[in-house]
């Protein structure tokens, strides 16, 4: 379809008719996690749409919010900071309460948790979907339960991060959203990341329910081929069963596979789980390296991104089930 779209286009001078044709192909590209040509045909359909008549503010709009995810999701804080508050401001001042709403409920809140500020991000989304129509589950309330799940992850506050997934999976079961690969793949991901933090703390036979629930989630993940998410949460759950050996391979095939597809704030995430599971002397380098990365994106408490996707990494080696 993008092929035939081309071949419609070519020759023509219309340069709205060649952003949506950007748009659509990082579109495309973002659903099959190519980060980088998603943010580069984000770029250029935001640049079309300016040098396009009025009337495109939604696909600005989404433009945008593909640019932004897409930072996001490689893990360039600094870069998402400084152009989430300013396409912010622009759409607040146009009054896009669309546009503006999108940035509320996915990276605003992250910029605040870059900032070790969970405060601010908790009161961006008790604000921003006041007066939204009420449905069953829209993207937005979709996103703003995503958002405040990471918030809870990162505060280290892991069972109400499980009680609001375990509350929006009953919904997203019921309507279109769980036919969308990202979001179907995200929820997954962040419920069994949930549901590795909350077994941290639970005993006996709650206990063994969450991590049976947890495994459940990653054989789900693993037949949607996201290897890399699947070893994370497969990791994690080894450390919780005390299995330290076959935790220490499945985050080395994480990092490996998190660095693959560029997502560098996850990889480092990984790393510093991995290097204090072999001990000082084996992991220095590939700590150090993740420390460099985190301080380059100005990220004021490693700590909690740790906590916040992999909560079961974020203890001391003793304190973990297992440990020494």
């Amino acid at each position: 379809m993008l092929a035939e779209a081309r071949a419609l286009m070519r020759g023509r001078n219309d340069p709205r008719g060649d952003g949506y044709q950007a748009l659509a192909e990082g579109a495309v590209a973002f659903m099959g996690g190519d980060w980088d040509e998603a943010l580069r045909r984000g770029e250029q359909a935001a640049a079309l749409f300016r040098e396009s008549s009025a009337g495109v503010g939604w696909e600005m709009a989404n433009a945008q919010r593909f640019v932004l995810d897409c930072l996001w999701h490689t893990g360039e804080l600094r870069a998402l900071a400084g152009r989430a508050r300013s396409t912010w401001q622009e759409a607040s001042a146009r009054g896009d309460r669309f546009a503006a709403i999108q940035l509320e409920t996915t990276v605003l809140p992250v910029v605040h948790l870059k900032d070790d500020d969970p405060h601010s991000a908790l009161d961006v989304l008790k604000t921003t979907l006041i007066g939204w129509p009420e449905t069953v589950l829209s993207i937005q309330h979709w996103q703003q339960t995503q958002a405040r799940v990471l918030i809870e992850l990162y505060c280290g506050r892991f069972l109400e991060a499980l009680h609001l997934m375990e509350h929006q999976i009953d919904k997203l079961t019921r309507t279109v959203l769980s036919r969308i690969r990202p979001v179907r793949l995200f929820t997954l991901f962040l419920h069994g990341t949930a549901l590795v933090g909350a077994a941290l703390d639970a005993r006996g036979g709650a206990r063994d329910a969450m991590i049976r629930k947890a495994r459940r989630d990653v054989e789900r993940i693993q037949r949607e081929q996201v290897s890399e998410c699947a070893a994370l949460l497969r990791a994690q759950i080894a450390v919780l069963g005390g299995d330290r050996s076959a935790a220490i391979d499945d985050l080395a095939s994480a990092r490996r596979l998190f660095a693959e597809r560029g997502m560098k704030l996850l990889s480092a995430v990984v790393a510093c789980g991995w290097s204090k599971m072999v001990g000082r002397c084996a992991g220095e380098e590939v700590s150090l390296e993740a420390q460099r990365f985190m301080s380059a994106q100005e990220i004021r408490n490693p700590e909690g991104f740790v906590r916040m996707f992999a909560p079961a990494l974020s203890l001391a080696p003793a304190e973990r089930p297992g440990g020494p």
